[in-house]
């Protein structure tokens, strides 16, 4: 009966709202994770965590690239031994913005910024 209702055009087959999502910020999504990091190589040796999330924190602000007030960086592991670090943003689009630090300098060292190896545009 009711397969019967939906071929008569009774029941639609597929209900979709009409109303758009609205575009907030996906802030610790997991399924938007891996767009949001960034490596980050050549850091300088002996930097903390805290230090390179500071750091590029205050430069989204500098350079305009922030879209919100509040830390763009959300989180930030470093691995000492093989130099490098990945940062983790609080959304895609400054993700892509920070790429654009490319070579910057931070304590004496130019830094290396790429996307990671499993990056999948969203």
């Amino acid at each position: 009966q009711y397969k019967a209702m939906q071929a008569a055009g009774q029941i639609p087959a597929n209900i979709v709202a009409d109303t758009p999502q609205a575009a907030v910020p996906v802030v610790g999504s997991t399924i938007t994770r891996q767009a949001r990091r960034l490596y980050v190589g050549n850091i300088p040796f002996g930097v903390t965590e805290e230090e390179t999330m500071e750091f590029f924190n205050q430069q989204m602000h500098l350079s305009g690239l922030a879209q919100a007030a509040g830390n763009p960086v959300l989180a930030c592991q470093i691995n000492l031994d093989k130099n490098f670090a990945f940062l983790e943003f609080r959304s895609i689009d400054e993700t892509t913005q920070a790429m654009a630090f490319d070579g910057i300098n931070f304590k004496g060292q130019s830094l290396k910024i790429r996307r990671p190896h499993d990056y999948q545009p969203m």
